[in-house]
């Protein structure tokens, strides 16, 4: 790894040598930080303090041996380089020219033997264009501005959410509290706001024209259904497509974390489908002995999660030109109280479940995703007049009628039913003409004004399927396979977890 990364001058080599291999240079990036953490266990280990358990010391050698031979044979991408996607804070608000962007927040320097070698430079080298501190670290004043000035000539964002503004704690209606980056020219903030605090609003809030509407997942993670409801939630108090989320955690499948490459993948580019347009993703820091009390475990314990986003992160970039705008408003909302939310005050819930959805409303999102309902999710405070001006369909969802999911889910298409829009929108649809569940679709417009469409299978099998309805979708291109589907809506095959963007070819 020595002889890849290059001895002598470490950020000359990935920066200048590596610069037409973006993902074998970002794989050997966090080759360089996985190699860090596995010496400093070692130094732990002969002190008697380890903490990274046998097993787990096992996977990650075996990921670093297959890593290496992937770093070796990549071939070049001459026509790929993400140190030339400019990105600046209102391009993030705006998301509608940039790809959405996930971001590995926290750390220390990567190699003792390289102080100056720090994770600003590593993150820069996995094809970053955001660079956050842990929220409980904060810079100095005179750090900040270094900081600022060295993110900036790498390409980066710096996002300062540590320093708090008190001042502006309801600056746009979602803070608690304003975080605020170190950039030199106006404030930009990063407004961090909970489920239960949205539950609570009567009115838009919108915010500033310098805040990104921010909401954090729960560290324990939750369904990708359910994550998708949370983003509808920030959605729909904002009023704002686009968004940003804190501590990112991969969705779970059955209980457990997916930690499988493609299904991680799948997720990711669903909520980016959603209007994701900045993910935080915290634990990008070494396993040492004084880590006691920081919240989260290092990502590099599982270097193959860390791989799938960093390489995820570079193929939205690489295929910006063809994400598009997918951030159509739906048509239907629904209007929740206090009474969904889990929290340790009202409901009784547990510590490490607060400001998460309760369990009789966690059924009804898993139906939805699952029947391809397009939503988003207001106050039920919220003002009646703005809501009919936004949405076609509004549903109030009270626990006392919820007792069984199935009926709340007849009871809403039968509203839905009603509407021209949602009858004949477009759906993946079995080959027998049911519409195709745990399949996610989102229709969008090329810069020529075509409908193009993103699809993404939910599930671990492969799906035969037709995309019907309107815009109808004509001959196309899969722009991530490079693969021609010449009819859509007749037939339309996915392997397991599959991601395509169909492109229109007339």
């Amino acid at each position: 790894m020595i002889e890849l990364a290059g001895e002598g001058d470490l950020l000359d080599t990935l920066y200048f040598g590596w610069s037409d291999r973006p993902y074998a240079r970002a794989t050997l990036a966090i080759l360089i930080k996985v190699a860090a953490t596995l010496n400093r266990e070692m130094d732990c280990r002969g002190h008697g303090t380890g903490k990274i358990d046998d097993p787990t010391v096992e996977s990650m050698l075996q990921w670093t041996d297959d890593a290496l031979q992937r770093v070796i044979h990549t071939e070049p991408n001459p026509d790929f380089r993400p140190h030339r996607v400019k990105v600046i804070w209102t391009d993030l608000l705006d998301g509608e020219r940039i790809p959405p962007f996930f971001a590995f927040v926290d750390g220390a320097n990567a190699l003792r033997a390289h102080p100056v070698f720090g994770d600003l430079d590593i993150l820069a080298a996995l094809g970053q264009k955001a660079y956050a501190r842990p929220s409980g670290e904060r810079y100095d004043d005179g750090e900040l501005g270094l900081t600022a000035r060295r993110a900036e000539a790498l390409g980066l964002v710096l996002v300062d959410w540590s320093r708090l503004a008190t001042k502006n704690v309801f600056r746009c209606g979602v803070a608690d509290p304003d975080r605020r980056t170190g950039w030199a020219g106006p404030s930009q903030d990063v407004a961090v706001g909970t489920l239960a605090r949205l539950a609570r609003y009567s009115e838009p809030r919108p915010g500033f024209d310098l805040v990104l509407p921010t909401i954090e997942d729960p560290v324990d993670g939750e369904s990708l259904a359910a994550s998708l409801a949370r983003r509808a939630m920030l959605r729909g108090a904002t009023r704002r497509p686009t968004y940003g989320i804190t501590n990112w955690t991969p969705p779970i499948a059955n209980g457990l974390l997916e930690y499988r490459p493609a299904a991680l993948r799948a997720a990711m580019w669903a909520q980016a489908f959603d209007g994701q347009r900045l993910a935080l993703v915290e634990s990008w820091r070494d396993v040492s002995p004084d880590e006691d009390g920081l919240p989260g475990s290092s990502i590099l314990i599982h270097p193959a999660q860390a791989e799938t986003i960093a390489h995820t992160s570079l193929d939205m970039q690489r295929l910006a030109q063809f994400i598009g705008e997918y951030n159509v408003r739906p048509i239907f909302a629904l209007a929740v109280g206090r009474e969904t939310i889990c929290s340790a005050g009202e409901s009784g819930c547990p510590q490490p479940q607060f400001d998460t959805w309760a369990p009789w409303v966690q059924p009804i999102w898993e139906s939805l995703v699952a029947r391809q309902i397009s939503f988003d999710v207001v106050s039920e405070h919220a003002d009646e007049k703005a809501l009919r001006e936004l949405y076609r369909v509004v549903f109030p969802l009270r626990r006392e009628e919820c007792t069984e999911p199935g009926d709340v889910i007849v009871k809403i298409e039968r509203r839905l039913a009603q509407v021209e829009e949602h009858v004949y929108r477009l759906t993946a649809r079995e080959l027998d003409g049911m519409i195709a569940k745990d399949m996610y679709v989102r229709v969008g417009r090329t810069p020529g004004g075509k409908a193009c469409v993103a699809v993404v299978n939910l599930t671990d099998r492969p799906r035969v399927i037709k995309l019907r309805g309107k815009p109808e979708i004509g001959s196309s291109r899969d722009v991530i396979a490079d693969q021609l589907i010449p009819e859509p809506d007749q037939r339309l095959e996915l392997a397991p977890w599959q991601v395509r963007i169909l492109w229109p070819t007339e």
